[in-house]
């Protein structure tokens, strides 16, 4: 399963990249602290499972839930945090996400959770347009063609 790791912090994301270590089946494609390298990597890499911290970039992490299922509806999306408001669960589920971990007590259930899914996620990035756009419902200005 090909995983991609979105977190604002190095820490985190190093402790997830030595935990996927221990399972050849889990491999961790890219990571990145910065949305809109995330984004680039949504569009040009195919994913199985993207782990997003909620709270990247003052929240734009829900932002970009909805920029990856346009690009790659298939891919899983596990959502991180340590803020364990219910409102910030159902707004996250309502925006396509397939699983919701706390950070400081859910870390171990990540591997079975991404060994457990589906197939490989299907590529979409030839479909959609790029532009600048200042709407906070569409950060991004991701565009169907």
């Amino acid at each position: 399963m090909n995983v991609v790791i979105v977190d604002d912090s190095k820490l985190i994301r190093d402790q997830l990249k030595e935990l996927f270590s221990e399972y050849p089946e889990i491999a961790v494609v890219a990571d990145t602290d910065d949305i809109a390298e995330a984004l680039m990597i949504t569009s040009t890499m195919i994913v199985d499972f993207f782990i997003v911290d909620i709270s990247i970039s003052n929240r734009r992490g829900l932002s970009l839930l909805k920029c990856i299922k346009l690009i790659n509806s298939s891919a899983k999306i596990i959502m991180m945090t340590n803020d364990s408001d219910n409102s910030y669960y159902s707004f996250a589920k309502k925006l396509g996400v397939d699983f919701f971990f706390d950070k400081a007590n859910e870390f171990s259930k990540l591997p079975g959770t991404i060994l457990s899914g589906d197939a490989p996620g299907e590529h979409k990035s030839s479909q959609f347009i790029f532009r600048r756009t200042n709407s906070e419902d569409n950060f991004f200005g991701i565009t169907r063609l």
